[in-house]
């Protein structure tokens, strides 16, 4: 593998891009895993991203008790993941409830992205773990461990020893 750090994050963003869903790893009480599917709005420049839930959530309630998670992104085609840490957080304004919303969940808030109910997860990673096959993005010994990124203070990403 001969990739920058600047590649890789270009190519975390089209697994991420490529993919209509996502996993979303919490943790619950007693330190509990919990995982489910969810379907996240585009990635901003940064890569943070958000998702759009019921305030009475699962996800909800742990990210408030733990905001540390993972985002897992699943390329089938190219043979890669791309999973991200970070910590996640809740948006309850009304602009941005406005901004990331989708038509079809009016059948789930009928009141639309005004209703009491919907909330946002924001989430901004800090570490991105990325493997891709297809392209030879697996460090030595090939195929064992992924590449590993971490998010410097100034915003930038390093590539780093796993």
């Amino acid at each position: 593998m001969r990739a920058s750090a600047q590649g890789l994050v270009d190519l975390t963003r089209s697994t991420i891009e490529g993919t209509r869903y996502c996993f979303l790893a919490t943790v619950g009480e007693a330190g509990a895993p919990h995982l489910r599917i969810m379907q996240p709005f585009a990635a901003e420049e940064d890569l943070t991203i958000r998702f759009g839930t019921s305030r009475g959530s699962r996800e909800v309630r742990d990210i408030r008790e733990n905001p540390g998670v993972v985002l897992g992104f699943l390329d089938p085609v190219e043979m890669a993941y791309a999973a991200l840490y970070g910590p996640a957080s809740l948006e309850e304004d009304a602009r941005s409830r406005g901004r990331y919303w989708r038509d079809e969940w009016a059948e789930i808030w009928p009141e639309g992205p005004e209703s009491g109910d919907y909330v946002l997860v924001r989430f901004v990673p800090e570490r991105i773990e990325l493997m891709n096959l297809t392209r030879e993005i697996a460090p030595e010994p090939y195929g064992l461990r992924p590449a590993v990124l971490v998010r410097t203070e100034d915003g930038s990403w390093e590539l780093t020893e796993g």
